[in-house]
């Protein structure tokens, strides 16, 4: 692998939703993985996102690399005004090993007698050592 390494959402697996002009759409509670082979040494992964919202929330979003580290973050940036915004977590691998990472959705909303659907949308995920 070539580093920093640019996943694109649609090269990923997904358990739920579909391609879009610029990603995935996580139009339901799941997620989206790729298992990756790491060297020990500080990483950076940074999800490049945006969100549909709903009830005046926007999705919630889980970034996780195995046990080794996760972050949760409410998706400010609003798919509706073409916004886009970065969400990094900060991990340490201790050992030469594959890694699931997974982008996941965990709350989804969907009423549409009420115009209401909350989805995640995932335009790639970046990894990138940072003592290297």
């Amino acid at each position: 692998m070539v580093f920093p390494l640019v996943i694109e959402a649609e090269q990923m697996t997904a358990t739920v939703g579909g391609p879009t002009a610029s990603g995935w759409n996580i139009h339901s509670d799941g997620c989206l993985s790729e298992t990756l082979t790491l060297c020990p040494g500080a990483l950076q992964i940074t999800v490049v996102a945006s969100s549909d919202y709903a009830l005046g929330e926007p999705a919630r979003m889980v970034v996780r690399l195995a046990d080794e580290g996760q972050a949760e973050f409410d998706v400010s940036a609003n798919h509706k005004e073409e916004e886009w915004e970065e969400y990094t977590v900060n991990v340490l691998v201790s050992e030469l090993d594959r890694y699931p990472l997974t982008v996941e959705f965990i709350n989804a909303y969907y009423a549409p007698g009420d115009g209401e659907d909350r989805n995640l949308l995932v335009d790639k995920v970046v990894v990138t050592y940072t003592d290297q």
